[in-house]
């Protein structure tokens, strides 16, 4: 019995999240590679960079962290100073008398600054770095070379881009990043912690690991060609020395990262699953008993080991849960010996003065035991999945019962298999599109160097979907920055060329999946005003996948499907895959543009990317139906089909609506408000505008509510219960605090100063918000928070902000500003004579509505310069089409006069 649940134990892990498998892994395989890769490329082949942990794994949990590891240019370590020849590099030899097996101290040897010197490009003397011993021996300093990294990004001009307040972590130096839009986490605002460490590259294998590669094994993992493989594979030395040692600041670790990285790829199904459910086990149930002296890299060693002294092959499904058992009594043996060999380096003991505390260690020697003995319960309770728990608990936690109520479910029984190949497809757009991130805010020069380098060195480490993928990507960003450098050109001739090279990238990636690589191309068209084109492509592309389904991967609604359906693009729970579906046509990706894309997106694309110039993930993503439904708005208006254009607009509403609960869904809401600005329907443009501030507070209200919590502690903590009294004045223009026993104001916040503002969701009498510090000098505004408590409601005070926001907006309006009274008597005589102008469009433009052909497109009457259709009209309409253009014209200027405002004050993502 217990085998047939270890078996639906097993399933539910390939369901898991985007799930845990060989393939899964294979996955994270080909996105570290390819990020990997790109940042070679894009140096020029001169420096590299690695990563790892988990993430790279392909078994992080919620906690894990991001780890790189960069090499340093310009130095290398020998173990044999003979037999390498002299280089223009810093070279040093390894000495390990002295220490601790798995550490070296390192002599120079031939200290010669490169061309691509790091220290020298921060101003920094190698020899400095150098350091004499007790017995005048001169060593490179692990412990200076740390200091070094940690003070490079202050030497760094302040600049997004810079590592923000960091510390030390080992040898990394670990930084704390928020995922302001929540592309990373899956939560807008999640702390991440992202290790950045530097490795020195060893010239070969250390010597005593060579008995990896010759150890004889009786069992088949890992297989020769494996060990072969890995034998070529480069090791490290990074900056941190044994703690037990006299001269720890002078010694370095070596590390076998790319090494542990191609183990755990090789993995079984079953050999990651059960490295899964131990790095779990260790996370919930043993690590706070005792912390610091288990880690997931010892329960990796654990499986490591295990699987080469075992027979794998005989692994299923049916024997994870023994085999976790298994493994967990041999690190309980481990940590009673007190010794776990490092699987590369034997000599090495990673539980060297580990579990010193005898009652510690007894506590988790009898964790691990009552684990093994409970151990059904304690993996359903830590996998954390709903269907499993409900099932556990509905059975009373009875295995034979538990049993018999998953036999019935259909998604652990003969739809397991497309289930499975589903959630893996997903997993491979989101890694794929994760890989997109990386590249969108790449500059031309390094998209034209990683363009060559795939080019002439295609990759046999990046399997072959996922590469497409890849360059599919290069290629449109290739042609959106190609149209950009044209913008910025003077001479027509370079104009000319680099349009076409342009369209020639941007049409060779169109390809890239079902919808957003022709939603490209139809951005260039508009972006070039060859409006007809743009309308093309659009139509093209509704026709081209009539009656489609596809994965949708992206962040901007909580439907993961996408379908096509007589000619309309509607938002799904999930899609039916055939197994034998091409993947580029299996999914539609969310729109991406970087910040510096502005002048390549439509008018309100431009703000979403202004908004996010200076944030650390500096670009934006719109899904692709809600964009396509956006852009069939646009250009059926700037073509002058009305009725199209309500059509789409109408659809583009519908689309908006169905991507409830996703992430940045401000962005649509903006886009939908525009839309119904540019048709003049402004009350509904209002009420978007105001919906996506609303749907800002996803990112405000954590922010204030820890702000609450905190004074709230500290006044609890410090016996502070008296505050100072003010009375809250709110109105359409600013809010005021003001003393009540003498009326004087004591301080005053412009509405457009203040950010955000709520309540709190349980003391309904504590209120805070967000505003805005400009402050002269400074490129950016500062930020702060103020929290208060009220004798009203706070929703109260929420709701008047709220009206005053609104009256301030309505203050903006056309139709209640004197000063526009001439344009508001235009738009009067306009909307007299709405019906008969409507009559005109569809007598004249009813033809392109259905034009399939360019033949049939060249028919219509068109304008000499072939950008509009030519409309017939009356003499008595004449003066109110004149009309149409003033009010057009001014409007614009007043518009453009609002953004060169905005930029300069530089608005907040919030105030949309």
């Amino acid at each position: 019995m217990e085998a047939e649940i270890s078996d639906i134990i097993s399933k539910s892990l390939h369901l898991k999240g985007l799930g845990i498998s060989k393939r899964i892994a294979s996955i994270h395989r080909n996105h570290t590679h390819s990020i990997d890769q790109l940042f070679f490329a894009g140096s020029g082949e001169i420096l590299r960079h690695y990563h790892g942990g988990s993430c790279a794994e392909g078994t992080s949990i919620l906690e894990s962290d991001l780890d790189k590891m960069m090499v340093v240019p310009g130095v290398i370590v020998c173990s044999d100073v003979d037999a390498i020849q002299k280089m223009n590099c810093h070279i040093f030899e390894m000495n390990s008398n002295n220490c601790r097996p798995g550490f070296t101290k390192l002599t120079p040897v031939h200290i010669e600054n490169s061309e691509y010197d790091l220290f020298q490009m921060y101003q920094k003397n190698i020899r400095e770095m150098l350091e004499k011993d007790e017995r005048g021996n001169l060593w490179f300093s692990s412990e200076k070379f740390h200091q070094f990294l940690l003070s490079i990004p202050a030497s760094i001009p302040p600049d997004k881009r810079a590592l923000p307040t960091h510390y030390r972590h080992g040898p990394a130096a670990t930084c704390e990043q928020t995922d302001s839009q929540g592309y990373i986490a899956g939560e807008p605002g999640t702390k991440i912690e992202i290790d950045y460490s530097h490795g020195l590259l060893m010239e070969e294998w250390p010597e005593e690991a060579k008995e990896w590669i010759t150890r004889q094994r009786h069992y088949c993992w890992p297989g020769k060609a494996l060990v072969e493989k890995i034998s070529n594979f480069d090791c490290h030395l990074v900056p941190v020395g044994d703690k037990s040692s006299n001269h720890q600041h002078l010694e370095w670790r070596i590390s076998f990262l790319l090494c542990e990285l191609e183990l755990v790829w090789s993995f079984s199904d079953i050999q990651i699953q059960l490295y899964f459910l131990l790095k779990q086990i260790l996370k919930l149930e043993i690590e706070s008993l005792y912390p610091d002296q288990l880690s997931s890299y010892h329960m990796k060693t654990a499986v490591y080991w295990y699987s080469e002294t075992d027979d794998i092959t005989q692994w299923t499904g049916y024997e994870l849960l023994d085999l976790v058992k298994r493994c967990l009594i041999f690190v309980s043996c481990c940590i009673e010996k007190g010794e776990l060999h490092h699987y590369f380096h034997r000599k090495r003991n990673l539980l060297f003065e580990k579990f010193i505390d005898a009652k510690g260690k007894l506590l988790v020697l009898n964790k691990i035991n009552h684990l093994t003995e409970t151990i059904l319960p304690t993996v359903i309770k830590l996998l954390a999945q709903p269907h499993l728990d409900r099932a556990w608990t509905k059975c009373s936690e009875d295995p034979e019962r538990f049993l018999g109520y998953c036999r019935s479910h259909d998604f652990l029984g003969p739809s397991f298999s497309k289930l499975r190949y589903k959630n893996e497809l997903r997993s491979l757009f989101k890694q794929v599109f994760s890989v997109f991130v990386s590249m969108v805010e790449s500059k031309i020069e390094t998209l034209r160097l990683q363009s060559k380098y795939f080019e002439t060195k295609k990759t046999s480490e990046i399997d072959e979907d996922f590469f497409y993928f890849l360059i599919q990507f290069l290629d449109l960003r290739l042609g959106i920055s190609f149209q950009k450098e044209s913008m910025k050109d003077q001479n027509r001739i370079h104009i000319e060329m680099l349009r076409k090279d342009a369209e020639v990238f941007i049409l060779k990636g169109t390809e890239l999946d079902a919808l957003s690589g022709y939603l490209y191309l139809a951005t260039f068209y508009l972006n070039v005003n060859k409006t007809e084109m743009a309308v093309k492509v659009l139509k093209t592309l509704i026709m081209k996948h009539n009656d489609a389904s596809f994965i949708y991967p992206g962040w901007c609604s909580q439907k993961k499907g996408i379908k096509v359906s007589s000619s309309i693009c509607r938002q799904i729970e999930g899609p039916f895959i055939q197994e034998d579906t091409c993947v580029n046509n299996a999914v539609g990706f969310d729109v991406i543009f970087s910040a510096d894309d502005v002048s390549f997106v439509p008018d309100p694309v431009k703000f979403e990317c202004i908004l996010v110039q200076n944030e650390f993930d500096d670009f934006i993503v719109i899904h692709p139906v809600v964009y396509m439904y956006f852009m069939m708005t646009i250009t059926f208006y700037k073509s002058g089909n009305l009725s199209k254009t309500l059509e789409n607009l109408q659809k583009l509403d519908t689309s908006v609506n169905e991507a409830k609960g996703g992430m940045q869904r401000f962005r649509a809401l903006n886009l939908l408000g525009y839309c119904n600005f540019l048709v003049e329907r402004f009350n509904s443009a209002y009420k978007y505008y105001i919906a996506s501030i609303e749907e800002t507070y996803t990112f405000g209200e954590p922010l204030v509510l820890e702000t609450m919590r905190q004074i709230m502690a500290a006044r609890a903590i410090h016996n502070v219960f008296r505050m100072t009294e003010s009375r809250l004045v709110v109105s359409s223009d600013n809010m005021k605090l003001i003393d009540p026993s003498t009326n004087i104001v004591r301080t005053v916040f412009a509405l457009a100063d203040i950010s955000f503002w709520a309540a709190h969701n349980e003391n309904k009498r504590l209120f805070g918000f967000i505003t805005r510090n400009r402050q002269t000098g400074l490129p950016n505004p500062s930020f702060a928070c103020h929290v208060f408590e009220c004798n009203v409601s706070a929703e109260e005070i929420c709701s008047a902000i709220q009206t005053a926001t609104k009256l301030a907006f309505q203050a903006l309006m056309p139709s209640n500003d004197p000063s526009l009274a001439g344009e508001k008597k235009a738009v009067e005589k306009i909307q007299k004579v709405k019906a008969k102008e409507k009559n005109i469009l569809l007598q004249n433009i009813q033809n392109l509505e259905d034009a399939d052909s360019d033949e049939e497109l060249n028919k219509l009457p068109l304008s000499p310069d072939g950008k509009y259709l030519v409309l017939t009209a009356t003499e008595d309409d004449d003066e109110m089409l004149e009309d149409t253009n003033y009010v057009d014209t001014q409007m614009t200027q007043k518009v453009q006069d609002l953004v060169v405002t905005q930029e300069e004050e530089g608005v907040d993502d919030s105030e949309a």
